[in-house]
């Protein structure tokens, strides 16, 4: 399966060019699907063309985020698992029986949980690892005014991702 790597330039970006290497535009994978739409990660695998974010700016990051992609859609094709996947409610749910067992107080914690996974319908993730610094920085996300309730999307993205993001920076994020 061919993965093509390319740039999505801003608006106010002056390369044209989708290969242009030293541009720091968000890069992102084009790649057909001739099999049955599924999902893989939590992103929607449609028949035919699909346009999928690297996730990233950096060219070599990109190859290697599409070897790891070619290998998982390869492995889908051939009916292995591909990875144990985690939905953000499942994640969400965990997190809260983790405050009660803990004799912590939920009634914030729950609006929390409660708008970052409406947030993930609207954007169409449904599996935690697709929650990147990245994507969430691109959107509006604004879960609550308050900076304590900031700690779920900071303990979320630690305890499922290799991704280590301290509340004060899921302050920054959701900002």
């Amino acid at each position: 399966m061919d993965i093509t790597i390319y740039r999505r330039h801003s608006a106010d970006c002056p390369e044209r060019d989708r290969y242009a290497p030293r541009c720091g535009c968000p890069l992102s994978f084009q790649f057909n699907w001739k099999q049955a739409p599924t999902t893989l990660d939590g992103k929607k695998l449609k028949r035919g063309q699909n346009k999928w974010t690297a996730n990233t700016r950096s060219w070599s990051e990109a190859q290697t985020n599409a070897k790891k992609l070619e290998k998982d859609l390869e492995d889908l094709l051939q009916g292995k698992t591909v990875r144990h996947c985690v939905t953000v409610e499942a994640a969400i749910k965990e997190w809260l029986e983790f405050r009660e067992k803990n004799r912590l107080v939920n009634t914030k914690p729950k609006l929390m949980g409660q708008k970052l996974i409406d947030w993930c319908e609207k954007n169409e993730i449904f599996l935690l690892t697709a929650i990147t610094t990245d994507r969430v920085m691109l959107t509006d996300f604004q879960p609550v005014n308050t900076l304590g309730n900031l700690g779920v999307l900071a303990w979320l993205l630690n305890s499922r991702t290799k991704i280590r993001v301290s509340e004060r920076d899921a302050v920054l994020v959701a900002a």
